[in-house]
């Protein structure tokens, strides 16, 4: 992990000690996000990570704060300005002063390797260092369909590349949601169209939602496994009437419910023998669903346990809870004798 050894560095130049990567991972996660952030966001790293001691510099630097916002912050800050610092709140003010260096140093470590991350990445393409390489797809036109919420390092490229012909941009809007301002689902499509000024391709003048009727049917299931059961009985209602059927989930944790509950045959209609359901999934799969990833899991927190019994004991212990769920985890490929 590139970011602890930086980190470390850091933390030795400034006297204090170097922490373990198994401490670090926790912390290491939240910083590799913000600094994604920032980048997507193009915002100037130095700056946002600049100590803000004197509530006289935050009202100046954030005039759009809120008094109980101001207050909020006044009360934060002054539990460090009374000379009377925790151990933690040392910690906490040491390695918040690091975070710009931090941002630097990270980067151009990976530089050095010849990798980046993917909002560096981004911050890179807004602020044109790729454009030799963007000119050579974009012989035509690129073509972007269905983009929703946009960084500002997104709707930078995007922006230039439209006005220097390289881009068009399709939106499938409905009027029901893009012309309502109380509409959230159309936020980000009147952001992109009316902020950022990127040109619909498709004319926003159908109203789909409101100008056909429908018949909808309200189920009450217990809990949502029970969701993706109902599935089935839902389509054997439908079975033998020879058409499509679209299952729309909006949680992707019903995905492995709902596909365990489709049948793999229908009836077909014509000749009444048991013939392939076709099934088409449009959705991803997240990987903190898949059983790889609970395995994962499992077994980071079994280090975890051993580095800290070897921090505070010497011994390397693992719970009995954590090494049961591990064992019993159907990857691990141990036998019931075994396990």
């Amino acid at each position: 992990m590139p970011i602890v050894r930086v980190y470390n560095q850091l933390a030795v130049q400034d006297g204090d000690a170097p922490i373990e990567p198994a401490k670090f991972y926790p912390i290491a996660r939240v910083i590799l996000s913000d600094f994604a952030q920032i980048d997507n966001d193009m915002v100037d790293a130095d700056r946002l990570f600049s100590e803000l001691e004197d509530i006289a510099v935050i009202n100046h630097q954030f005039d759009f704060l809120t008094d109980e916002q101001r207050e909020f912050l006044a009360q934060f800050w002054s539990s460090y300005s009374e000379g009377k610092y925790k151990k933690q709140q040392e910690l906490f003010i040491r390695m918040w002063r690091r975070m710009p260096a931090l941002y630097q140093a990270f980067h151009r470590k990976l530089r050095e390797q010849g990798l980046t991350t993917v909002g560096a990445l981004y911050r890179a393409v807004a602020n044109g260092e790729f454009e030799e390489k963007i000119s050579a797809y974009a012989s035509e036109s690129l073509v972007f369909v269905g983009f929703n919420a946009l960084s500002r390092a997104e709707a930078t490229s995007f922006k230039r590349w439209q006005e220097e012909g390289k881009a068009i941009f399709y939106f499938d809007a409905d009027t029901y949601y893009l012309e309502d301002r109380v509409q959230e689902a159309g936020l980000f499509l009147r952001r992109n169209i009316e902020n950022i000024g990127l040109v619909n391709q498709i004319p926003a003048t159908s109203n789909f939602s409101t100008q056909v009727a429908r018949k909808m049917n309200v189920l009450k299931v217990q809990g949502q496994t029970a969701q993706g059961k109902i599935v089935h009985e839902l389509l054997k209602a439908q079975e033998g009437k020879n058409t499509s059927t679209a299952i729309v989930l909006a949680d992707e944790q019903l995905l492995i419910p709902v596909l365990q509950t489709i049948p793999d045959q229908e009836t077909d209609p014509e000749t009444g023998r048991q013939i392939p359901l076709p099934v088409n999934i449009t959705m991803g799969f997240g990987l903190t669903n898949s059983a790889v990833f609970g395995l994962a899991d499992t077994w980071l927190n079994a280090q975890a346990e051993l580095a800290a019994g070897r921090t505070k004991t010497g011994k390397q212990t693992v719970k009995y809870t954590t090494a049961q769920a591990f064992l019993s985890h159907p990857l691990t490929g141990m036998s019931a004798n075994i396990k």
